[in-house]
């Protein structure tokens, strides 16, 4: 929107240059067209570089930057009640790029970023889908009731992670885990906390083998303890 601002209110200070341009001679009317067409252009290319500076380019999704502007801009409407943030990773998949080639790894993550935004779609007020980097996702979900539909999301994205993909003659399953913060109980007000806390709640996942843990308030003094051990 900013872009489009901008343009036009290049566009519309060029009208009285235009009045002038007729008013001396309409021949000369033509020569306005470069400068219209340069200051699309450039505000073109400036929008796609903005919009290629925020988002993945392998899958398409938001990347962290924009994850995290979006995220400190709910926090400030629902961090009182009504967020959840779902951490998303995948199990043993530098395996699969080891094992098969980054080609096959590249199309695997296009799958799993598709699979996790139409799963995604079915939940909550508003969700958000991103990559992180890696493989690793994140949602962004509003919801009335945050970690129930929380869950019901990490149960549903599992099941639909795990159903086979043919990756060329391969086919592989994949599995993932999931680390959950809500601010059910409990305020979220800053981005670093609460991505902190979805990322401890991952951490006890894949630990217990548990694929979702949502975060619970003594988890990070354990964390905090095991890390310093």
């Amino acid at each position: 929107l900013s872009f489009k601002i901008e343009t036009s209110g290049v566009l519309v200070a060029l009208g009285p240059i235009a009045a002038l341009v007729v008013g001396t001679s309409v021949l000369m009317l033509p020569l306005l067209v470069l400068p219209v067409i340069a200051v699309r252009r450039t505000a073109q290319v400036a929008a796609l570089r903005e919009h290629q500076s925020l988002h993945d380019p392998l899958t398409g999704l938001a990347n962290r930057s924009l994850f995290r502007r979006r995220l400190e801009r709910v926090l400030d409407t629902h961090g009182d009640g009504g967020l959840a943030v779902l951490m998303i990773d995948l199990d043993h998949f530098k395996d699969v790029n080891d094992t098969l080639g980054h080609d096959v790894g590249d199309d695997l993550l296009r799958e799993i970023a598709q699979r996790i935004e139409s799963t995604a779609a079915r939940y909550g007020e508003e969700v958000e889908v991103a990559r992180l980097g890696g493989d690793e996702f994140a949602v962004l979900l509003l919801s009335a009731e945050p970690e129930l539909r929380a869950l019901e999301l990490a149960a549903a994205l599992l099941d639909h992670l795990a159903l086979p993909i043919d990756a060329g003659a391969t086919r592989l399953s994949i599995q993932a885990s999931v680390g959950i913060t809500t601010s059910e109980g409990a305020p979220l007000h800053d981005v670093r906390t609460t991505l902190r806390q979805a990322d401890i709640a991952l951490y006890e996942a894949k630990n217990e083998r548990a694929r979702a843990t949502v975060y619970r308030a003594g988890t990070h003094t354990e964390s905090i303890d095991r890390l310093l051990l």
